[in-house]
């Protein structure tokens, strides 16, 4: 998935969703490996549950 697809506007991503141009899971896995890139240096979250994210999409798609 390209990046810019991660700052798509809601109703774009949704419609995507819909479309099944792509997945709940692959949006997901796109927007953890960005925070994972990012997290480092921006230090926002405390903790993050990557396996109960990834559970919560598929369940979703």
């Amino acid at each position: 998935m390209e990046e810019e697809t991660l700052f798509l506007p809601l109703e774009q991503l949704v419609a995507g969703l819909n479309e099944k141009r792509f997945s709940s899971e692959e949006l997901t896995k796109a927007y953890i490996e960005r925070t994972k890139r990012l997290e480092p240096e921006i230090k926002a979250f405390l903790s993050f549950d990557e396996e109960k994210t990834l559970r919560e999409a598929r369940a979703s798609d």
